[in-house]
């Protein structure tokens, strides 16, 4: 049997991760916006623990998910790869509610050649792969917009998102570690990161 939740730290070294700033701020937005991600056929879940595998699991219904607290699953990617995956959502009352994506950089890392990312310096295969995985994301970003338009996504690992969106409100930056996903009259732009290395110094 393949393990997924319960490999021995499978679900450490931070995420990776797409998060979205929600159109509005009232529960029913919220879940929603998580049963319309839910329900990608690029997700398979979801499940309310991460400690038990999938398969001694009863998936929850997208009908009835939980807003608050993390929910799990598997994600597969534009290349087939499986990697396990999770969501949340997290609420600001000044600077709204968000809905997050994620997968853990030491399942990424079980894939893909990351090279230690986000310390490391930059190198063709990292920028390659964090590529594949920018895409993926936006490939999901692309579907929820077109069943709960969402106001500001931003992609990265672990990304400020709030402070993200102020700098973007001041202008798109020249330099940027994280991508960004902006609607602008019914479509979305996407501002793929320009730098691919280092982030954090050990």
């Amino acid at each position: 049997m393949h393990f997924h939740f319960t490999d021995p730290d499978v679900w450490t070294g931070g995420f990776y991760e797409l998060v979205l700033e929600l159109p509005s701020q009232d529960d029913l937005t919220t879940a929603n916006a998580l049963a319309a991600l839910w329900g990608s056929p690029q997700l398979s879940g979801c499940f309310a623990r991460n400690d038990i595998e999938p398969t001694q699991q009863v998936a929850l219904t997208l009908n009835s998910l939980p807003i608050e607290g993390h929910l799990y699953g598997i994600a597969t990617l534009n290349d087939e790869q499986r990697c396990v995956c999770g969501t949340y959502t997290i609420h600001f009352e000044n600077e709204g509610r968000w809905l997050g994506i994620y997968m853990p950089m030491s399942a990424l890392a079980r894939i893909y050649s990351l090279d230690g990312y986000t310390f490391g310096t930059a190198a063709p295969q990292l920028e390659r792969t964090l590529k594949t995985i920018n895409e993926w994301f936006y490939t999901i970003a692309e579907e929820m917009y077109k069943r709960v338009p969402f106001t500001f996504g931003v992609i990265g690992f672990e990304p400020d998102f709030t402070t993200a969106k102020m700098q973007v409100a001041q202008g798109i930056p020249e330099v940027r570690w994280d991508g960004f996903v902006m609607p602008t009259n019914d479509r979305l732009l996407w501002y793929p990161p320009t730098e691919y290395g280092t982030q954090y110094t050990q």
